[in-house]
């Protein structure tokens, strides 16, 4: 059955809360005042039509203003019994819509009180008072039986409140859950709705697949579906409209035209009312049309005019105006394109770190949600700098119009609603324009006023994380103009790759809008300190920029909710290219998880940063320019830098690369492990199968075997045949008509001019030793007991012709001491998940202690201690560093090279290293 709202319950029901409100008004209880006849005044659909409303039909509140909510009642008329299951449910589910733990079932006949304990409703109470009412006619002709009822009904529910039954709740956390529950149950909806009406109009699916492009990435982590996450966007400019129109009502009169918005208007007609109010009080980024926002299901549609009318119905003052802002725009953070916006603790650091001089003008380029620029305005705020200066250089852009809508309610409050916000829309490349100008109305005067961009003080950004294969094909003409910049400026002796990540770009475009002296603060992915790219970045920034300060964290990920590693990097800009840098680099790490970090303690590392101070919350190391240089050329990451690697200038003398001892082998590849590593049990015939090692996860100990099976046939199917190889032909058979992740059948994706789509070639080198690209708890080196092929996953090593005499077990124990584990560590970057991010490239890099500089009997000392640790299995490197084994074998080592005075300097710097990485999963 389904329970619809009809006129008589209406009338009714609009009576009922009459008659509460004449009551509490002469009484001193909790319940303070009723509402909800604004949201009955709607319940007709636009064909007239009576319809299903969100929001109970009587609330009741412990305040005047209806900010405070206490509970929700449903009201039916007689002939629909309390009993009535759908009656129940329906009257739960708008409670819990609420975040209400009661709700009370009035049928004129019968009351019955709901409470939600451990998860479920059960009855409270039960009033049999209004039995005499069996009628629609008896709650007229005798409404003299429950208005007298009435008055003890509400001192009843008074007393459930003072005893704990009945919890409140405010109109932030309501405006939370209500739109949350906008969000999740209709976006699906409006989705299929989109996707009907993309039938009628192919022109839809084309916007809707090309903005698709620009911003999956943001979403892949919650949505698939393009629909889907436009929907979203769909829904959240039309409750953002709603909220911020409503609460601008007070200063200005033209947005009062929302309090008389109903189903009977359509979607396109408030869009217009939207308009009208732009034009006088701008706000164009709060209160632009998303496209397609018209294109609503009625349900939708009914929907979003029941949370209007809600918001109507409230008396909002400054403090509550507060609050509900912050609430909206921390709700619409959680639910937009919003995995990597930026925790409020990391904005506040990064502000607090960069910014000297707060007076001038200040950017986030790519603000997002607004969070960094919010954090920016309150610190001029706490150094005394007015509310309109405040406004006045406090700018914000990005190239997404969405997020701005919740960036410009973010830099809005209460006392500034008359002041303009510098929130605009703009690519971020495009701000070097020389003649590039924003156009705001203001709305304190309904002026449409133009304003040239200033050269900016202070630039803060969270840079996006977008990979090279995703830029867009119009972005790939700004990079080439920061390329061929750099190139020139700089006469080709720095040359960025075009593959490179995309905030490398973008910090050396800002270039171009930040004052002498000004300085740059951004969050990016800790990526460039652990590659080749970084590294010719770094020379970049080093032309342009004093490099001030760099930070990491030592003690988990700053953003929980992707797996994404970050670090801050502060710039200075040069007066002249030529300038050279004087003060040293200083790399940071935060030693507490961010999160935890308070008010004070961010203020305190801020303070470090800028001072350069001693800090029991951070571990700090300051390099001189020319240092680093150094440090880089000779083939370490920048992500080393963080500790002290003083001891290496101690070390160069007795270092070889390691590409003199060895030659690098890279592990087969083919991309589809299913086919190309058979399980156990397969009968593809042997003369097809070659050992290899396929990882390093159930390597145990320092000597290790290849033993799983890898399928190597060159033979065309035609030849397989006429050898009756049955085992080989069945098994590509398995597989022809198989598809990658994508749907593109495997043979298309496998297959090129060089070899069968099946095929892997077993004619490549084999490696003697061997370690993993992506190591985890655990670094070593590991020796083969035979030459044998290894996985892609891997990287292996055989000896060169000029150390082919030289005993394997010599290298292996040298590569697996202290300083051979320290240049694994040493040449990646630690990924979102813990790991190790290495390439066959940057292990190239690595210098390993030179073999030469040993004595007969000193090779025999090292062989002797290396044995005594291969004697156990190989433990987790943080653990086995201070095992008696280990530390036995590292001094001998270290003696025999005449290193042992920085034993512990070493150990001390790949033990912080390995602790920061592995924080990630604490």
């Amino acid at each position: 059955m389904s329970i619809i709202m009809n006129e008589n319950e209406r009338s009714a029901a609009i009576d009922l809360i009459t008659e509460i409100n004449q009551y509490v008004s002469t009484v001193n209880i909790v319940i303070k005042k009723a509402g909800g006849e604004i949201t009955m005044n709607n319940f007709k659909n636009a064909e007239g039509n009576s319809r299903k409303i969100m929001f109970p039909d009587v609330l009741l509140y412990s305040d005047t203003n209806k900010i405070n909510l206490l509970q929700g009642w449903e009201l039916k008329m007689p002939d629909v019994s309390v009993h009535d299951n759908t009656y129940i449910l329906d009257a739960q589910d708008k409670a819990e819509k609420l975040g209400l733990n009661t709700t009370v079932l009035w049928n004129f006949h019968e009351v019955v009180l709901y409470v939600k304990n451990n998860g479920q409703w059960i009855i409270e109470k039960q009033w049999g008072d209004l039995l005499e009412i069996t009628t629609r006619e008896d709650v007229v002709k005798k409404q003299i039986i429950w208005k007298n009822f009435l008055p003890s009904l509400l001192r009843e529910l008074n007393e459930f409140y003072h005893t704990g039954v009945i919890k409140e709740k405010k109109l932030d956390e309501i405006s939370d859950r209500v739109t949350t529950y906008l969000i999740e149950d209709h976006k699906q909806l409006l989705a299929d709705h989109l996707k009907s009406k993309a039938k009628e109009n192919r022109i839809i699916d084309a916007k809707i697949n090309e903005w698709w492009k620009v911003t999956k990435i943001e979403y892949l982590k919650d949505e698939a579906d393009p629909y889907i996450a436009f929907s979203k966007n769909i829904l959240l400019n039309w409750i953002t409209r709603f909220i911020f129109g409503n609460l601008i009502m007070p200063v200005h009169d033209v947005a009062k035209c929302i309090l008389d918005i109903s189903t009977l208007n359509k979607p396109d007609e408030v869009n217009n009312m939207f308009e009208k109010i732009t034009k006088i009080s701008d706000y164009y980024t709060i209160f632009q049309a998303q496209q397609f926002n018209n294109l609503l299901p009625e349900l939708v549609w009914n929907r979003l005019i029941d949370f209007n009318a809600f918001l109507n119905d409230k008396v909002v003052t400054h403090e509550i105006l507060q609050q509900l802002l912050e609430s909206s725009v921390n709700q619409f953070k959680r639910e937009i394109i919003g995995q990597y916006t930026t925790p409020e603790n990391v904005a506040k650091l990064l502000v607090l770190s960069t910014v000297v001089d707060s007076t001038s003008n200040d950017i986030d380029p790519c603000c997002g949600t607004g969070t960094i620029p919010k954090e920016v305005m309150k610190l001029k705020q706490k150094l005394g700098i007015t509310e309109r200066e405040i406004h006045d250089t406090t700018w914000a852009s990005d190239k997404m119009m969405f997020p701005l809508q919740v960036a410009n309610m973010a830099l809005t409050t209460p006392t500034s609603m008359n002041m303009i916000n510098k929130v605009f829309q703009r690519n971020v490349f495009s701000l070097a324009n020389v003649s590039e100008t924003v156009k705001i109305t203001s709305p304190e005067t309904g002026e449409l006023m133009e304003f040239t961009l200033p050269k900016f003080k202070n630039i803060l950004s969270n840079l996006p994380f977008v990979p090279f294969e995703i830029i867009e094909k119009n972005e790939k003409n700004f990079i080439d103009n920061v390329l061929n910049k750099l190139q020139k400026d700089t006469d080709g002796k720095i040359m960025l790759s075009r593959k490179s990540d995309f905030y490398y770009y973008i910090i050396l475009s800002l270039n171009d809008i930040l004052d002498v002296n000004g300085r740059i603060g951004v969050i990016l992915s800790n990526s460039w300190l652990g590659t080749v790219a970084g590294k010719e970045f770094f020379k970049a920034l080093s032309f342009y920029f004093n490099i001030k300060t760099i930070v990491i964290s030592g003690n988990g990920r700053w953003f929980q909710n992707a797996k994404v590693i970050s670090s801050i990097l502060i710039l200075e800009k040069k007066e002249r290219f030529e300038e050279i840098q004087k003060n040293p680099i200083q790399f940071l790490v935060i030693n507490k998880k961010i999160g935890e970090l308070n008010s004070s303690e961010i203020s305190s590392i801020a303070n470090s940063i800028l001072s350069s101070a001693s800090n029991s919350l951070v571990y700090s190391i300051e390099y001189s320019l020319p240092k680093v240089e150094s440090y880089l050329e000779n083939k370490l990451s920048l992500n080393t830098l963080f500790y002290d690697v003083t001891w290496l200038d101690d070390v160069q003398s007795v270092l070889v690369p390691l590409t003199d001892v060895f030659t690098l082998i890279r592990g087969m590849r083919r991309g589809w492990d299913a086919l190309f590593y058979p399980e156990k049990g397969h009968s593809i015939e042997g003369t097809y199968i070659s050992k290899i090692l396929k990882n390093t996860k159930d390597t145990i100990n320092y000597d290790t075997v290849a033993d799983a099976d890898a399928f190597c046939c060159s033979k065309t199917i035609e030849e397989l045949e006429e050898l009756g190889h049955n085992g080989a032909l069945g098994w590509i058979k398995r597989f022809e008509t198989g598809v990658n992740k994508v749907g593109k059948p495997l043979p298309e994706v496998l297959g090129n001019s060089r070899q069968l789509w099946y095929e892997m070639r077993s004619d490549g080198a084999t490696a003697e030793i061997i370690t993993s690209l992506n190591p985890g708890k655990r670094l070593f080196w590991a020796k083969l007991d035979s030459n044998a092929f290894i996985n892609q996953r891997l990287v292996g090593l055989t000896r060169s012709v000029k150390y082919s005499d030289e005993s394997v077990d010599l290298l292996q124990a040298l590569l697996n001491s202290i300083i051979g584990l320290f240049f694994i560590e040493a040449s990646g970057f630690g990924r979102g998940d813990g790991v190790l991010d290495l390439s066959a490239h940057n292990v190239k890099q690595i210098k390993m202690l030179n073999p030469s500089h040993l004595t007969n009997e000193q090779r025999v000392s090292i062989l002797i201690k290396f044995n005594k640790l291969k004697s156990t299995p190989i433990p987790n490197t943080l653990e086995g560093i201070e095992s008696r084994e280990r530390m036995e074998f590292d001094e001998e080592v270290l003696r025999s090279y005449g290193l042992i005075d920085n034993y512990e300097k070493i150990k001390l710097g790949l033990t912080r290293m390995l602790k920061t990485r592995l924080s990630v999963n604490d």
